[in-house]
């Protein structure tokens, strides 16, 4: 599937766009099914209002995010050949990088925590991420870029073909295996991780999560504070229900 319908397609099943959808429907059916049409628009206005606040957010977070260990036991790192980092999208014709792309924040999260592994282990970085809409430059460069100017750690290889998590798993196998590498410690989000550690897994390789970026990690503020709605919590609804979706799509296709 090309990255654009894969986008078109995300856009119409998960909120706020499948929201939007029911907002849509209940307007046509308005004139001759009102009381369905009534159904519908409320049923849009109750899952936006859950789903944009953080109590529900966080709660769909931790169903993705739990089963790992946040922190890898050392002996299972001494185990390890290579620590491998998913790219996480682009930060695009970014102003103040004279208009170049560069890697976004949500994968500054991820080589931060690869540069601390590497500097507690000494493992060789593999940098994953392609051209998804035919950019200049591959996701695995800019990330190259941010790993050496940011933390001062340079990446042993770069995987520059994959558009997807699968092909992230894909791709990267192949320049492991060339290697003799057989066992990854795999950093990226606590929220991507289950559906990444099994992609990886189906090429072959043993897999050492090493998760960062909790989104479901506990909230310690006012009760008032987490039934409030706000973009931020939706933002993490989405990005949860994206990889329960992801997951069920990733299992169909491979039975």
């Amino acid at each position: 599937m090309s990255p654009g319908i894969a986008a078109v397609l995300k856009t119409l099943v998960l909120p706020p766009g499948a929201i939007l959808l029911l907002a849509l429907a209940a307007a046509a059916l308005w004139r001759r099914h009102r009381r369905m049409a009534a159904s519908l628009l409320t049923a849009a206005f109750v899952l936006f209002y859950l789903l944009s606040t953080p109590i529900v957010a966080r709660r769909l977070a931790a169903a993705v995010e739990s089963g790992f260990d946040p922190v890898p036991a050392p002996e299972l790192l001494r185990n390890a050949g290579a620590i491998v980092v998913p790219g996480c999208d682009r930060y695009a014709n970014a102003p103040e990088h004279g208009g170049r792309d560069a890697a976004s924040a949500c994968t500054l999260v991820r080589l931060a925590h690869a540069a601390t592994l590497h500097r507690a282990t000494g493992l060789p970085i593999l940098l994953s991420g392609g051209r998804p809409y035919g950019e200049p430059e591959a996701e695995a460069e800019l990330m190259e870029r941010a790993l050496r100017s940011d933390f001062n750690v340079e990446a042993s290889w770069l995987e520059t073909k994959s558009r997807s998590t699968a092909e992230n798993a894909r791709f990267s196998a192949v320049i492991l295996k060339t290697n003799n590498i057989g066992t990854i410690v795999l950093v990226t989000h606590a929220v991507h991780m289950r559906r990444a550690a099994e992609s990886f897994r189906r090429q072959g390789l043993e897999v050492i999560p090493a998760p960062t970026g909790y989104y479901s990690a506990p909230d310690t503020r006012p009760l008032v504070t987490r039934i409030l709605p706000s973009m931020k919590a939706l933002t993490v609804s989405h990005a949860a229900l994206y990889e329960i979706l992801g997951g069920w799509w990733y299992s169909l296709r491979s039975a």
